[in-house]
């Protein structure tokens, strides 16, 4: 069988799978599961949260200024640009800020960026806090890809399409939950069944607050014929994660998918990937996990993610406590022009910043960034590009993120906790 016929066939097999999914019953259908979800104060828990991080930003004049920013060219290493620590974020504040997702208007984040500070677009530079011996919050490489070879990232998402199923079990990253998303996730069988483990000849019981308080999360109680246990649920993310085969971490495995023949330009373009993370992430973790190198790479994941204008929504948050940095990488909201033979973008919005000291990440397709994941990040939404907003299209963005387990702690922990290591 030629590879184009096995990845047909592959393709073939989970698309039969997905078909023969079906959304849950309700267990009393004269009793609607939403009666006790209290929409209003998850409402008005989004609302606080929106309006922390308004009153940050504003309050420090960041949304029509470049307050706080500066680009400093050193004479044998790259660009610097500096974000004063006076737009630190008090641990407060930074937990405040999780859990929403902003649009990209009134962020300012054309001004907040390289290209508005100076630099050209093919310039690699890096991102640091008050100072060219501050501690690194950016590495920006550019054109690490040809035009061409970037789209090797495509395969990656033809996997992740194919297998993904998501994730709702809750994390940093999703949204506060609202009924009519939930409303709209309990009744879409891919998006309950496959993420929640729930089977599908269970019924529905009941959807409401997780817990105790101004709680950000959900609870789903469903019947499996004898009694009625709940599971956590939360706001959709559309995130797969690969691992490596021998890792003993649940996920698909990325080192059997690229010694396919089929994925030969995905081989290569993983293999870069991983040279950059291990070539530059000690300049994030400091001079004493030198020897540590091994442990680092022994502990690499990855995670795609596709987030649209929908359902899958990532909104603010920081990465699970580690010294080591985050690779972001992938088509983002870009397309391929085969005639011109380059990227184009294809809508507005879906931007990966920095929240706190508000700065733009603005990798393109042919771009690698690394980033200190314990600094508050989100990817704003995903809107219309031009005048007509009419056209009923799903608007979406791809990414492809690198990073290491090592030396993670247990549990999230509040804002502020990790502190930087001396070099």
């Amino acid at each position: 069988m030629g590879k184009s016929n096995r990845a047909k066939s592959r393709k073939n097999r989970a698309l039969k799978r997905q078909s023969q999914t079906k959304p849950l019953r309700y267990y009393d259908v004269t009793e609607d599961p939403f009666s006790d979800f209290g929409d209003e104060n998850y409402k008005e828990l989004s609302e606080m949260r929106n309006c922390v991080f308004k009153n940050y930003v504003h309050g420090k004049n960041l949304h029509r200024s470049t307050y706080g920013l500066a680009l400093v060219r050193p004479e044998n290493s790259l660009p610097v640009i500096v974000i004063s620590s006076e737009l630190k974020m008090d641990a407060t504040v930074g937990t405040d800020v999780t859990k929403i997702c902003p649009s990209d208007k009134g962020l300012n984040l054309d001004k907040r960026c390289a290209a508005f500070l100076g630099l050209k677009p093919d310039e690699s530079f890096e991102v640091r806090w008050d100072g060219i011996d501050g501690d690194l919050i950016v590495m920006m490489f550019r054109n690490v890809f040809t035009p061409r070879e970037a789209q090797a990232a495509g395969l990656f998402k033809q996997e992740h399409v194919l297998h993904s199923k998501g994730w709702n079990r809750g994390c940093e990253a999703d949204l506060i939950p609202r009924e009519n998303t939930t409303r709209r996730q309990i009744n879409n069988p891919d998006m309950i069944l496959g993420t929640s483990g729930i089977n599908p000849d269970n019924s529905l019981v009941s959807v409401g607050p997780g817990g105790i308080g101004r709680t950000t999360g959900i609870r789903v109680h469903y019947h499996n014929g004898k009694r009625a246990p709940g599971i956590p649920f939360s706001s959709f993310l559309n995130r797969f994660k690969w691992v490596r085969t021998g890792t003993g971490d649940d996920g698909h495995k990325y080192d059997q998918f690229l010694r396919r023949s089929e994925n030969i330009a995905a081989a290569k373009y993983f293999e870069k990937l991983k040279a950059i993370y291990m070539r530059h992430c000690l300049a994030f973790m400091g001079g004493k996990y030198k020897n540590c190198l091994n442990e680092v790479e022994a502990s690499l994941l990855m995670n795609t993610n596709i987030i649209d204008d929908v359902d899958s929504t990532m909104a603010i948050h920081k990465d699970p406590t580690t010294p080591t940095p985050a690779l972001a990488a992938g088509p983002s909201n870009y397309v391929f022009d085969e005639v011109k033979e380059e990227w184009t973008l294809s809508h507005n919005g879906g931007r990966l910043y920095i929240a706190e000291g508000l700065f733009w990440i603005d990798y393109c397709p042919t771009d690698v960034a690394l980033f200190d994941g314990n600094v508050p990040h989100g990817v704003s939404r995903l809107r219309p590009r031009g005048v007509d907003k009419s056209q009923s299209v799903v608007y979406e963005r791809f990414s492809i993120i690198l990073f290491s387990k090592f030396r993670r702690t247990g549990g999230m922990r509040k804002h502020g906790h990790f502190c930087h290591c001396p070099k």
